[in-house]
């Protein structure tokens, strides 16, 4: 269950969610298992799914809100009701996902005094959409997130735009979600992803779509170091920095394109969709 039913089509594509949502999709039927796009407001009848996975960031706020809407989904499921989710610190609702979900599966490891329900199964980049095609030099600057985080964050960004404009790398900096701003659909954004020598970091999260696409086509994660301590970031190539002579030399150091997307690789939605089935069972 998210944004997507079986009508919806890939350019047409914007958020993150909707993205996982598409793309397990794809590797469950790729498996052989019978799986389908569902919109969070469902009109199918009782007992047609075995097992309902919700990705949307809509479909849970409707748990919690509507009325009714819960049973609705567990009347057309037979099974297990499970989310999937970045990672198990998600803004202190962890309880209440427990209550609802058989599962709760994330992209890294779970804390290990979290709830057993938090169950690690991986995530990854399709290698049809997610490679290397680099010509001019680029940096790819993580959405714009000044003030965001209640200005404890802004220094970072601000040791980027001191820094990147006297370089000699074009900057890739698209247009973010944010106060109901759509930004670039995914198809277009891959193309500036693909193109990408670097991958600059600005926001704290421990899952992240954009950094396991970006590393997959070949870039370098380029890591403040108020964020090297994130999970997701010591299983891609990355480099840290604390200070602007430190980010500067990241920038002017040579790297293989080859070298970080063969590591990246080693994630992938079919080793994601592998474990699913695993704890769902046959």
């Amino acid at each position: 269950m998210s944004e997507l039913d079986s009508e919806s089509k890939l350019e047409n594509i914007f958020r993150p969610n909707a993205v996982y949502a598409w793309f397990l999709n794809k590797w469950f039927r790729k498996v052989g298992v019978d799986s389908r796009l569902v919109n969070d407001l469902p009109t199918l009848e009782s007992n047609v799914a075995d097992h309902t996975l919700i990705t949307s960031y809509r479909g849970y706020y409707l748990i919690l809100n509507e009325p009714g809407y819960y049973e609705k989904i567990r009347k057309f499921t037979k099974d297990k009701i499970v989310n999937y989710l970045c990672s198990d610190h998600h803004s202190g609702m962890s309880e209440h996902r427990v209550k609802y979900f058989d599962y709760i599966f994330t992209q890294v490891e779970p804390h290990s005094n979290r709830d057993e329900k938090y169950v690690y199964v991986g995530w990854g980049a399709d290698p049809e959409y997610c490679y290397p095609e680099k010509s001019e030099k680029a940096v790819y600057l993580d959405c714009l997130m000044h003030g965001y985080y209640n200005g404890v964050h802004d220094h970072i960004y601000d040791m980027y735009q001191g820094v990147l404009p006297r370089s000699d790398i074009k900057l890739i900096h698209p247009i973010p979600v944010y106060r109901g701003v759509q930004r670039l659909g995914w198809l277009k954004h891959q193309k500036l992803v693909r193109g990408a020598h670097f991958y600059c970091l600005t926001q704290p999260g421990e899952g992240g779509l954009t950094r396991i696409e970006a590393a997959t086509g070949g870039a370098l994660l380029v890591v403040p170091e108020a964020f090297s301590k994130l999970r997701i970031i010591s299983s891609l190539e990355h480099r840290v920095w604390k200070t602007e002579e430190d980010l500067i030399k990241i920038l002017e150091t040579p790297f293989s394109a080859r070298v970080i997307r063969k590591k990246a690789l080693e994630h992938s939605w079919e080793k994601t969709v592998d474990r699913i089935l695993g704890f769902l069972g046959d």
